[in-house]
């Protein structure tokens, strides 16, 4: 796998835990923490220095992800304008990340470079809530 194929598939399983209700943030740094590679410790300290009990950390949902993480959206709908499926830009420029939902897949273009990464249907499916409860809003 080459980096942008790697770039695909770490925030592909970065969705993964937050859909799976395991990923939580320092609140210091916002370094991703999955709660799973804490099991058995009753202390976190993250790279930065931060340190606190591992039940003092917050877990990190779809809506603090994408709070921190989206450029634009672009959403899908039927000529009913019924919510269908989004798109979600989360880098631009260098790379360009797209989160799709229709596609089931986390996308990247950087200049001539194409590099993606498929999304689990349990995941797809949590990131679809998450985005047509934002759009029926």
């Amino acid at each position: 796998m080459n980096n942008n194929e790697l770039h695909c598939k770490q925030i592909a399983e970065d969705l993964a835990t937050i859909a799976n209700g395991n990923m939580y943030k320092c609140p210091e740094c916002g370094e991703l923490i999955d709660i799973n590679d804490l099991a058995d410790q009753e202390h976190f300290e993250c790279k930065c220095g931060y340190k606190c009990l591992v039940e003092e950390l917050e877990p990190l949902d779809f809506g603090k992800y994408f709070e921190d993480n989206l450029f634009d959206i672009e959403y899908a709908v039927d000529a009913q304008k019924k919510y269908k499926s989004a798109a979600a830009c989360v880098a631009f420029g260098g790379p360009t990340i797209y989160i799709d939902t229709k596609t089931c897949a986390v996308r990247l273009w950087w200049w001539q470079d194409y590099a993606e990464y498929p999304l689990d249907e349990y995941t797809v499916d949590a990131i679809d809530e998450f985005f047509e409860e934002l759009y029926n809003c």
